[in-house]
């Protein structure tokens, strides 16, 4: 099987805040230098307006890339489905804490109620303030999913919507990309090109 790697770093519009913690905006101490000696083995590379993860998610979207290798599991949530998305919106991510108690087998069960898609629904139709004061409200109560009650974690859940943050849903389903730009065009032409013996020696 012919393969050809591709590689993209982060670019300078990646997040600034994850978990509400500050993230180092700068490029790390070897990425210079790991592009060069991409370069001369005629490795293909380029950084991402933002997170190379979102790159990554696109370009596997719209089939120009076959496969994806990363050690962030994020990958998978960018441009997710409602039910993953919601699943990662209350057990954590880069971006948000989650809800404290709230594990993934309750998730699970309450993304195959449906709950995502509700969410998505709302958040795309609905005025901010309306989505904040009425839908979070009512919707964070749906009656019988579970097969018993969370007494505590339901007080959890009422009394912050944090995890419904607008922002947080927006970064995982609207990617910052060059088709963010009108700039969809891509260079997926694959070459068979020897190393350059010179730059690596």
């Amino acid at each position: 099987m012919l393969l050809h790697t591709h590689f993209i770093f982060d670019g300078p519009q990646r997040p600034k805040l994850k978990c509400g913690k500050q993230v180092k905006n700068v490029p790390h101490f070897l990425m210079q230098c790991f592009q060069e000696l991409l370069s001369a083995f005629r490795f293909t590379w380029h950084e991402a307006l933002g997170e190379a993860e979102a790159k990554l998610a696109k370009l596997n979207a719209v089939g120009i890339i076959d496969a994806i290798f990363s050690d962030d599991s994020d990958i998978l949530l960018f441009g997710a489905p409602c039910g993953l998305l919601l699943i990662v919106l209350m057990s954590s991510s880069n971006y948000n804490e989650g809800i404290q108690g709230c594990g993934y087998d309750i998730t699970q069960k309450l993304a195959c109620y449906g709950l995502g898609d509700t969410l998505l629904q709302a958040l795309t139709t609905l005025q901010l303030v309306e989505f904040m004061t009425t839908f979070c409200v009512n919707w964070c109560n749906p009656p019988g999913i579970l097969q018993h009650k969370y007494h505590d974690l339901a007080h959890i859940i009422q009394a912050t919507t944090d995890f419904l943050n607008p922002t947080i849903i927006a970064s995982y389903l609207e990617l910052v990309t060059l088709w963010s730009h009108n700039q969809p065009h891509f260079d997926s032409t694959v070459m068979s090109c020897q190393p350059d013996v010179t730059a690596i020696s």
